[in-house]
């Protein structure tokens, strides 16, 4: 996963596939501990129905359980970033989306 490699190249200590019991079922893509921060990277099946993951009725599913991720991390005071499908996988976007959310690299 491009995206994990470019996280742990920064940040070694990270975690994919990160299942916090508060989170469970879900997962988290990748988790930075001493960060206290938690990146998802959300494909084209997050934002429009596509038959290969199941339609109009998974988006439904989808969303719902983005946000509950989402409302999940905040209750428990990790950071979340998302990392959309259509944005490069680069050093300059993950400082990017740090300097967001108050954090560099």
């Amino acid at each position: 996963m491009a995206l994990f490699e470019l996280i742990a190249s920064h940040y070694p200590s990270a975690i994919m596939h990160y299942s916090p019991t508060w989170l469970q079922p879900q997962h988290i893509d990748v988790f930075v501990p001493e960060l206290n921060v938690a990146f998802e990277y959300q494909g084209e099946q997050h934002f429009k129905p596509i038959d290969y993951f199941g339609g109009e009725e998974a988006l439904k599913k989808r969303i719902h359980l983005d946000n509950r991720k989402k409302n999940l991390c905040t209750e428990n005071g990790v950071i979340l970033i998302e990392w959309l499908f259509n944005e490069p996988i680069t050093k300059a976007m993950l400082s990017k989306k740090l300097k967001e959310v108050g954090l560099t690299i």
